[in-house]
């Protein structure tokens, strides 16, 4: 886990200070809509769902998932409630130097706790943005996620989760 940690901070780092600063400036908020495949290779899910971005600086944003239908044996629909059930989730992404192909790295974590249970689910992994306009960009993220629920006996979960969205810009 530290080694993980470790490589993470010299990628951010490395990222901010590289001298190619990317040539597309960031809109300060982003709406984007997705659609997500999970699996923890017991179950599988698909689902639809919202993100609000806020990107306050050039390199750093913070994402959080506001609401997803999932589909599986039924359809559920959680409103800013992420990753099956488990906890409004909070994402930082981490922006590389890129001008129309834009990599990012993201982490996040996600915890509730009520009704005798407690919920926490931390992940991240790689993603790209393919900027088609300045105010519009494809993205695709894989991640892996670990998820933990804890009520009285304990559950942990492995997931991968495959997204692929767009992203608007809505502030510039």
């Amino acid at each position: 886990m530290k080694k993980v940690a470790l490589v993470i901070a010299i990628l951010v780092m490395v990222s901010i200070v590289d001298a190619k600063v990317s040539s597309r400036r960031r809109s300060t908020l982003d709406i984007e809509p997705r659609f997500s495949f999970y699996t923890d290779f017991d179950e599988t899910q698909f689902g639809l769902g919202g993100d609000v971005i806020f990107n306050p600086f050039k390199r750093i944003g913070v994402r959080l998932e506001f609401a997803e239908l999932l589909f599986n044996e039924g359809t559920v629909f959680f409103l800013n409630h992420g990753v099956l059930k488990t906890m409004p989730k909070i994402d930082v992404l981490v922006y590389m130097a890129g001008s129309q192909l834009q990599p990012y790295i993201h982490v996040g974590f996600g915890l509730v706790t009520g009704e005798g249970a407690t919920f926490l689910i931390m992940g991240g992994g790689l993603g790209i943005d393919y900027f088609v306009s300045k105010k519009m960009a494809f993205s695709f993220e894989p991640g892996l996620y670990f998820r933990h629920a804890s009520n009285g006996t304990s559950d942990s979960d492995l997931l991968l989760r495959l997204t692929a969205g767009t992203k608007f810009a809505v502030l510039p």
